[in-house]
C-alpha cells in the first residue's frame, strides 16, 4: 500500500542519490528494488517518520500536506484531493505498523 505512492509522489527527492538533503530526512533509496533486505531499510526509513501515537500527526503526513503551513518543497501540487487520496492508500500500511512486531 505505501511503496507505489511513496515511490510516485515522494521517490524524486526522497530516491534521489543526488539529493542529501531529502534524504537525510527520509532516505528511500531502494524503493524501488526488488530484494527484501533492501526494501525493509526503506520501509524502516519511512517508518521513523510516523507518530505511532497520533498517525495523523506524523511529520510523513504534516510536511507534504498542503493544508498546514510547512517548508517542504513538494505540497501535491497544493491540492488537498491529491495528498487526501495519499494519505488513504499510505494510511493503510501506517495503520498495519502501528501492530507489527
Amino acid at each position: 500500500n505505501a511503496r507505489g505512492p511513496l515511490q510516485t509522489n515522494c521517490g524524486s527527492c526522497h530516491a534521489n542519490a543526488g539529493n542529501a538533503n531529502a534524504r537525510g530526512a527520509m532516505d528511500l533509496v531502494g524503493i524501488a528494488a526488488a530484494d527484501d533486505p533492501t526494501l525493509q531499510n526503506v520501509c524502516n526509513q519511512a517508518r521513523t517518520r510516523i507518530n505511532f501515537q497520533d498517525t495523523n500527526a506524523s511529520g510523513f503526513y504534516i510536511a507534504p500536506n498542503p493544508a498546514i503551513a510547512t517548508n517542504h518543497p513538494f505540497k501535491f501540487g497544493n491540492v488537498q484531493a491529491n495528498f487526501d487520496a495519499f494519505k488513504a492508500a499510505v494510511d493503510i500500511w501506517v495503520q498495519a505498523e502501528k501492530t507489527a512486531p
